[in-house]
């Protein structure tokens, strides 16, 4: 037999298992993904918070296939309708149904922040839930509306779309809201 030496250095030193390697690279990569995932996500979530309610009423208003079912509203309404006081929020575009016969209907109101956005979500659900209790016995055409409702929240921004094509509306509503680069 060969009589071999072992330096010290290669006897103390120990590898580590491959196991632990490749649930550490594991690790770095779910990192690095989730990383990846937030960017994306903030980048393309941003809102342009300088635009007027008015503005993004006209975008999903245009896009509304019963808007001629709407009048203009007074501020005050908004009180009456959603329980908002008009000095609790920065601006408000409202159309609200020409007549108790109609439930074509259109709200947007600028927050003074999201959470104020989030609590004006809230009050345009309880408006919505009203109208629903208010037609679903009798009103088929008006129910047609109410099912297909949207309430849309982005950054600062709330909006309640009852209309037959409030999905078209809130994509409307949330092309004109997005951030351009």
């Amino acid at each position: 037999m060969k009589n071999e030496s072992v330096s010290p250095e290669k006897s103390t030193r120990k590898r580590p298992p491959i196991k632990a390697g490749i649930l550490l690279a594991a690790l770095e990569f779910a990192i690095g993904a989730a990383l990846l995932l937030t960017m994306v996500l903030v980048l393309g979530n941003q809102v342009n918070r300088n635009l007027h309610a008015g503005e993004l009423a006209e975008a999903a208003f245009s896009a509304m296939a019963n808007a001629d079912q709407c009048r203009e509203a007074e501020a005050w309404e908004l009180r009456k309708y959603y329980g908002i006081a008009e000095e609790d929020v920065e601006e408000i575009a409202l159309r609200l149904p020409v007549s108790n016969m109609d439930a074509a209907e259109l709200c947007v109101v600028k927050c003074a922040s999201d959470r104020g956005a989030q609590t004006v979500a809230a009050a345009m659900q309880k408006r919505l839930d009203s109208q629903i209790g208010l037609f679903e016995n009798y009103g088929v055409e008006q129910m047609k509306l109410l099912r297909a409702a949207r309430i849309v929240t982005a950054g600062p921004y709330a909006a309640l779309i009852i209309d037959e094509k409030a999905s078209d509306a809130e994509a409307a509503l949330k092309k004109i809201v997005k951030k351009k680069p």
